[in-house]
């Protein structure tokens, strides 16, 4: 089932993407709130930042599991109290950008205070609430390309 369900998400986004055309003032607001979640997670106040860019309808999926806002918040809560990173970085490979919703592909690097470094591609989807992007969802694309590798 998890199979079938990153497929079907893997094939919807594709078209998405193929179809879209992108607004440089859009793309410039994702990259500006791209750049917000970079700082969230190394500043004193990251859970506000968090909060603020994400959508009510947040959620982000990571180790086989999922966290809607709160529970997201309550996570991030935890990570900046016990082991925030020192670093965070985000590149952008590409966005695309269609109607109310943005798709971005990129890579992750996060070096943590007790020196443990991670570095991941990520799928950031965004959408567009009140004349305003959020970020609605973000899923590491390593843990899709596992799942779909699976025959």
């Amino acid at each position: 089932m998890k199979r079938f369900i990153a497929v079907v998400v893997l094939v919807v986004l594709s078209a998405s993407l193929l179809s879209a055309q992108n607004d440089p003032s859009e793309e410039g607001k994702i990259r500006e709130l791209i750049k917000k979640f970079s700082l969230m997670w190394t500043q004193p106040n990251g859970l506000q930042i968090a909060e603020q860019i994400a959508s009510e309808n947040f959620l982000y999926v990571v180790n086989q599991r999922s966290y809607n806002k709160e529970q997201y918040l309550q996570f991030l809560k935890t990570v900046l109290q016990n082991n925030q990173p020192k670093t965070h970085t985000h590149e952008v490979y590409t966005i695309k950008i269609k109607e109310n919703l943005a798709y971005e592909f990129g890579l992750i690097e996060i070096e943590m205070k007790n020196g443990n470094k991670q570095k991941t591609e990520s799928l950031n989807i965004f959408v567009k609430e009140n004349g305003e992007w959020r970020l609605l969802s973000n899923m590491p694309v390593g843990m899709m390309k596992e799942v779909l590798s699976d025959h």
